[in-house]
């Protein structure tokens, strides 16, 4: 007990608490309060300083980022400018003069858009299309970027009508389109004599290379850019224009999102990149650790009155409760042997000495009656029949078998005995390699058949190279059984198929049977494999099926499992898997 009541009633502490205290509140507090102030500020600064340089990356990526859009635009231009898209159409709609056909006009706009766009890192596609045509696509896609036709085929499917919608309310414009993730950028080609649209020109812009500084800002999550009212999300989700318009109208200290704009040829890039705060909070987590450092330098008098009372009072009242505990438990004759750093627990360890020798004088023959309670039962165990007298009797039946020429009994009888060494494991090994493990499978399905006759198939499928592979003793024999008795024994005819094979480092062992589960049999599948199966509810057929499954966790942990299930075609599936470690 802390406190302890003096004959005038005053409560008082132990001279172990009052030390203690002392140091605590009038050394070690005040000191650690003087540094946690002084890692708060220093924290901060650390955490403006890291925002100061995100804000700098923003900054600096969203010009790149407007530089890149700019390139865009300009590489537009050149379907405009460039005469071929617009001589082409000319021929095109004077067709019968200049004798040329659709075939021709598809083959020039192709090969120009393939020069012009085909290689650009700025463009995964580039679309063009007349207005009084809409229908027909001329395109090219960027193989290097991984498009392919497939997904242009979604672009015309998808994409395009919307595209055809939007492109009418541009007129002289370039504009921006974004959906499902797909930026592009629209402009409709203009007569250069009328100024009418007669062409629109769609580029879908390669993401990487346009939008990927802004993408990658450290510890950004969500980045999204608006030019003039289109919105493009960039990664994450959408950061919404209200939230974009409050973070710019209310600045904060630490904000949650970087927000700016940059000029650029065709108007403004608005851009809103969400930063992740935790992340830059475990950042600091070094600095954190460096003021956990710095308070336990501040502690050594806490240690050392720590260190002097558990070496005085402590430790040796520890060893105390040890040695009584053993006492309590039977060990009489105990002593205390260490050498204590005062006199009173000197004087305390002889007495304990001197109980510690009568208690065992009075239980003496007490302890000498346990011993010849067990002697005895020794002996009634010795005197139980030797297992391995079974198999001595196995092989002299199997020798008389031979002698008078039945080989169908000698072969179950070698069968049997080969299952009973087995069992009995006379090398007292838990793993043994899969060939052994195989040859325990024949034999008792040499005996299963013996009993069903024509009414079994067995097929099996062995990976001749994984026979090395060591697994449990008897792992596949209860899986064996179970199939029998629910998938032969219950029809007039049944298979069993046995399959090894190995997927990467996972060895699997498959039994698979033309039995069809019912509801409840899944049901107490699910209860077997569990590791809070209650033993008491099954009958011992669907004991073994729990024991594998322990087996294997016990052995390989999560790496090995046993799992029973319905395929395709209604068969019942056990599965076992572990780890492929071959025979060393």
């Amino acid at each position: 007990m802390n406190r302890e009541k003096n004959p005038e009633g005053k409560k008082k502490r132990s001279l172990k608490t009052n030390v203690l205290f002392t140091v605590i509140f009038f050394w070690v507090l005040p000191l650690l309060v003087i540094i946690g102030i002084a890692g708060v500020y220093t924290s901060d600064q650390i955490r403006n300083r890291m925002m100061e340089n995100i804000t700098n990356s923003v900054i600096a990526s969203a010009e790149i980022c407007a530089a890149q859009i700019d390139a865009s635009v300009n590489a537009s231009y050149a379907a405009t400018y460039n005469p071929d898209i617009s001589d082409a159409y000319y021929r095109y709609l004077n067709r019968k003069i200049m004798k040329y056909s659709s075939d021709e006009l598809y083959a020039d706009v192709t090969n120009f858009l393939k020069v012009q766009y085909g290689n650009s890192s700025q463009f995964d596609m580039t679309v063009l299309y007349y207005d009084d045509d809409p229908d027909t696509l001329y395109y090219t896609y960027n193989e290097t970027s991984g498009m392919t036709f497939v997904q242009y085929q979604k672009y015309h499917t998808d994409v395009h009508e919307k595209i055809c919608d939007f492109a009418k309310s541009l007129g002289n414009r370039v504009g921006f389109y974004s959906m499902d993730g797909k930026y592009y950028l629209v402009r409709n080609l203009v007569n250069s004599y009328t100024f009418a649209p007669y062409a629109t020109l769609v580029l879908q812009l390669n993401k990487a290379n346009v939008f990927g500084n802004l993408m990658n800002v450290v510890y950004g999550t969500d980045s999204t850019v608006w030019i003039d009212d289109s919105a493009m999300q960039i990664k994450g989700s959408l950061i919404s224009k209200v939230e974009y318009e409050a973070a710019v109208n209310s600045p904060n200290r630490y904000p949650a999102l970087i927000t700016g704009s940059k000029k650029m040829n065709i108007g403004t890039l608005n851009y809103a990149i969400r930063i992740n705060s935790s992340e830059i909070m475990a950042s600091l987590a070094h600095f954190q650790l460096l003021l956990f450092l710095l308070c336990l330098l501040v502690l050594p008098l806490l240690c050392w009155a720590y260190y002097f009372f558990t070496r005085n009072v402590t430790r040796p009242i520890s060893r105390f409760l040890e040695m009584y505990q053993k006492l309590g438990n039977g060990n009489f004759g105990i002593h205390m042997e260490e050498d204590f750093p005062n006199r009173d627990f000197e004087h305390l360890s002889k007495d304990f000495n001197r109980m510690s020798d009568r208690l065992k004088a009075q239980f003496e023959q007490i302890y000498n009656d346990e011993l010849a309670l067990r002697d005895a039962k020794i002996m009634a165990l010795q005197a139980q029949i030797n297992p391995y007298f079974l198999n001595n009797t196995l092989e002299l039946i199997n020798w008389e078998s031979r002698m008078i020429g039945n080989e169908k009994i000698s072969n179950m009888i070698n069968a049997l005995a080969t299952m009973l060494n087995a069992a009995m494991c006379r090398k007292n090994s838990r793993l043994i390699p899969l060939s052994e493990e195989m040859k325990y499978v024949n034999s008792y399905l040499y005996i299963i058949k013996q009993r069903l006759g024509s009414r079994l198939t067995v097929k099996m499928e062995i990976d001749e190279s994984l026979l090395t592979c060591m697994v449990p003793r008897l792992v596949m024999q209860p899986i064996l059984e179970n199939a029998v008795e629910h998938g032969v024994d219950s029809q007039r005819n049944g298979e069993i198929f046995i399959r090894v094979y190995r997927v990467e480092n996972q060895l699997t062992l498959e039994v698979e049977n033309t039995g069809i589960m019912t509801e409840d049999d899944k049901q107490k599948i699910a209860r077997l494999l569990t590791d809070g199966y209650n033993s008491q509810i099954e009958h011992s057929g669907s004991l073994g099926i729990h024991n594998v499954y322990q087996r294997l966790h016990i052995l390989y942990g999560s790496y090995g499992n046993l799992e029973i299930s319905t395929a395709e075609n209604g068969n019942t599936v056990a599965k076992i898997t572990l780890p492929a470690e071959q025979k060393s």
